[in-house]
């Protein structure tokens, strides 16, 4: 089986995609720009709006690989992402997680959020003829994680949503390039003033120092 990361990129976050392409690194993925099995899909914006939804159309559209994770170039992902995944994916079109963890560094809060119906983009994976039948939303749309598990849902394809504690992290509060989707908006409901929990969350020191210098 074969599979690619997919980081829509508009170019305007220089330090979180050089972090990105280093946790890519760590999992053993090489490539960037449409190389290899990590693509950056970063060629320059056309205009302000959101537009996620070309980038990934792009890559699936001219990729070769069996499936596709979406890695978002501003969170936090282990070492061991995809490792860990991988070996689930059988006899899947669909995967993700149930739950979804949002950090805003500026303001040192957290939430754990709870969704039955569908896995946060930046954590969902998904076999690419399963997309053969998915009706595209319009490029600007930036709810594309909803539209991905309705469609998995309601097309009858065998898909997963993961129940244990997720392992990313979405980073909110940066202020870096164009941010879309409401976590960037939210009100978190967890204070974290001395940021342990973000630490211990991590598990990863580089990670921890890394986003703490670009607050």
């Amino acid at each position: 089986m074969t599979h690619m990361l997919i980081t829509p990129d508009r170019g305007d976050r220089p330090k979180l995609t050089s972090f990105c392409l280093q946790q890519v690194n760590r999992m053993g993925i090489d490539g960037g720009a449409g190389g290899g099995n990590h693509w950056i899909m970063n060629t320059p914006a056309h205009n302000d709006k959101c537009d996620i939804i070309p980038r990934i159309r792009r890559a699936i559209d001219i990729s070769l690989h069996q499936w596709a994770f979406i890695i978002e170039n501003d969170d936090y992902y282990p070492a061991d992402y995809i490792k860990n995944l991988l070996p689930l994916l059988d006899g899947l079109d669909f995967i993700g997680w149930q739950n979804t963890f949002y950090y805003n560094i500026k303001t040192r809060r957290y939430s754990r959020l709870e969704h039955e119906t569908h896995s946060s983009l930046f954590c969902t994976g998904f076999r690419l003829s399963a997309l053969d039948d998915f009706e595209w939303p319009p490029d600007d749309y930036p709810f594309l994680d909803i539209a991905l598990w309705k469609h998995a849902k309601q097309s009858g394809k065998n898909w997963k949503l993961l129940r244990t504690d997720n392992p990313c992290v979405g980073i909110k509060g940066h202020g870096m390039g164009k941010m879309g989707g409401k976590g960037h908006r939210m009100e978190l409901n967890r204070a974290d003033p001395e940021m342990k929990w973000f630490r211990e969350k991590l598990n990863d020191e580089e990670a921890f120092k890394f986003y703490q210098s670009i607050v």
